[in-house]
């Protein structure tokens, strides 16, 4: 009888574990897991420009050289000692003013001497004349004395031409660039002696590329910076188109006419030239800051219901820090100008 105690006892208590396994096991089963908390996607903060259709110009900047309009070397035509000087650098001259005299006491007694055998000249030839008429003198003693007074007066031109050799004068109104002579010095026949620059006018010459040229035509206006004024914009016109390439750099030289009213453009400044190639009408023209390159593409975001749109946008023409989209973007679209460089398309956004 105890025996068989045992052997129950033995045989029941496994039943009783695993009765209390199975129990634990349906209750995990209906158990309801937990909730877990829903995770907020965050919208990333941009800000975006409303695109519209616009005209604009495409231009291109090109640097330039002011350079005098009229300069003009002047000489002497004789040689001479110079006994005056009228004129010194930077001083401002007018036209047919006198700078330079040379010794003329030579060449004024010559013409003296000159005029005095004309006026025998003359009386000789007009008491010869009186008295051909008479028959008192033969034609050709009439034609001799006629000849000597034309020899006369070319002798006294010649003098006159000499004398006014001895005076250099200027031919225009400028100011003085250069006057390398000084008084007492004897100067040789066409040694330099003053460089005179107009200044009521300066040209600007700018170098345009061949692939630009095409855009410049006489008389159009080309409008330019000159950094050494404070930026002062000036505008020219066009007064030159060379017909051919410069061999150095296959660029076309072009000239430009700038007033000069107060004098201060100066030969040597450098001017920041703008050269409107074409006008565009109906172009989406956006910040060049606000495309984002992607695996070889030229990627830009839009916004639409509050989320991201990547798309792939073609650059026609690039102008300063502008992009001319050829395709991609339309008039009315949002564009993503701040904020556009950790975007993807999709991406919740916030303005």
């Amino acid at each position: 009888m105890m025996r068989l105690r045992k052997g129950l006892l033995i045989w029941t208590i496994p039943a009783a574990i695993g009765a209390g396994i199975a129990v634990m096991a349906a209750v995990l089963i209906l158990r309801k897991p937990e909730a877990r908390p829903v995770q907020e996607e965050k919208a990333v903060p941009v800000r975006t420009r409303i695109l519209a259709a616009r005209r604009v110009a495409d231009t291109v900047r090109l640097p330039g050289l002011l350079e005098p309009s009229t300069e003009t070397g002047l000489s002497v035509e004789q040689a001479g000692r110079i006994t005056a000087l009228s004129a010194d650098k930077g001083d401002r001259v007018e036209a047919g003013q006198t700078l330079l005299r040379l010794d003329s006491r030579t060449w004024e007694a010559m013409l003296r001497r000159a005029e005095v055998e004309l006026r025998e000249a003359e009386k000789d030839y007009v008491r010869y004349e009186e008295l051909s008429r008479t028959g008192a003198v033969s034609q050709s003693d009439l034609d001799r004395v006629r000849q000597r007074r034309d020899l006369a007066q070319a002798a006294r031109d010649e003098a006159a031409v000499y004398v006014e050799r001895c005076t250099v004068r200027t031919p225009l109104e400028g100011v003085v660039d250069a006057r390398p002579v000084e008084v007492g010095e004897f100067v040789r026949e066409g040694q330099p002696v003053f460089t005179v620059v107009a200044t009521d006018s300066m040209t600007l010459a700018v170098d345009v590329p061949e692939r630009d040229i095409g855009a410049v035509r006489p008389g159009m206006a080309l409008p330019c910076v000159i950094s050494a004024l404070n930026d002062r914009a000036v505008t020219g016109t066009v007064s030159f188109v060379a017909a051919r390439a410069g061999s150095g750099n296959n660029a076309y030289r072009v000239e430009a006419d700038l007033r000069n009213t107060d004098g201060a453009l100066k030969g040597g400044m450098i001017a920041d030239v703008t050269l409107v190639r074409r006008i565009l009408d109906g172009a989406i023209v956006i910040p060049l800051a606000a495309v984002v390159p992607q695996r070889g593409e030229h990627v830009a975001f839009c916004v639409e219901e509050g989320r991201a749109v990547r798309r792939v946008v073609r650059i026609d023409e690039i102008m300063g820090h502008e992009a001319v989209i050829g395709a991609g973007l339309k008039a009315g679209d949002a564009l993503v100008v701040e904020g556009q460089r950790g975007l993807a398309d999709g991406m919740a956004v916030t303005e």
